[in-house]
């Protein structure tokens, strides 16, 4: 519809592909993968309880004076882990009997090493660099990293071909 803004009173079509574009994008930027998110539950609480065994460790080594070579037993570090010392200690979610001496027992080590998961060791531990953890993408987060940069460009082309079309018809 030609004529200027005053006399304008209805959405072209450009208007309304590009709400689609945008109303697409965040949509395709706030779901959540079906496929990933059930297999990193596990593993994202399992890290989450190694780091808090590493937490109690080196806590437990401060208030008792003890060396990096002291190794501590879970009744030592049960008062450190949040749950007092009458409390529950912590297990690893893929475990099946859900008991810390299958889950963390023997993966403990002493106050200088980082604690292991004993179920799923391969892919249950401390990264090197805990902050990075989130932002360095895995083989199932390709097809979704594909989808977001798809979706980007759709939406730099759709505002280009918007403008271009605007000038055109002007």
């Amino acid at each position: 519809m030609k004529g200027t803004s005053a006399e304008r009173t209805a959405f072209s079509v450009l208007d309304v592909l590009g709400a689609a574009v945008l109303i697409a994008a965040v949509i395709a930027f706030t779901s959540v993968s079906p496929a990933r998110a059930p297999k990193s539950l596990p593993q994202n609480g399992c890290v989450r309880n190694l780091l808090l065994i590493d937490g109690a460790k080196r806590q437990w080594a401060l208030d008792h004076n003890k060396q990096s070579t002291d190794t501590p037993t879970g009744t030592d570090l049960q008062p450190y882990l949040g749950h007092g010392s009458a409390g529950k200690l912590p297990a690893c979610p893929a475990d099946s009997t859900q008991t810390w001496e299958a889950s963390y027992a023997a993966g403990v080590g002493n106050v200088a090493t980082k604690p292991t998961c004993c179920i799923v060791p391969s892919s249950h531990y401390i990264p090197r660099f805990p902050w990075l953890r989130n932002m360095i993408p895995d083989r199932e987060d390709t097809p979704r990293l594909a989808m977001r940069w798809t979706s980007i460009l759709v939406i730099i082309l759709a505002v280009v071909l918007q403008r271009w079309l605007r000038k055109a018809t002007a």
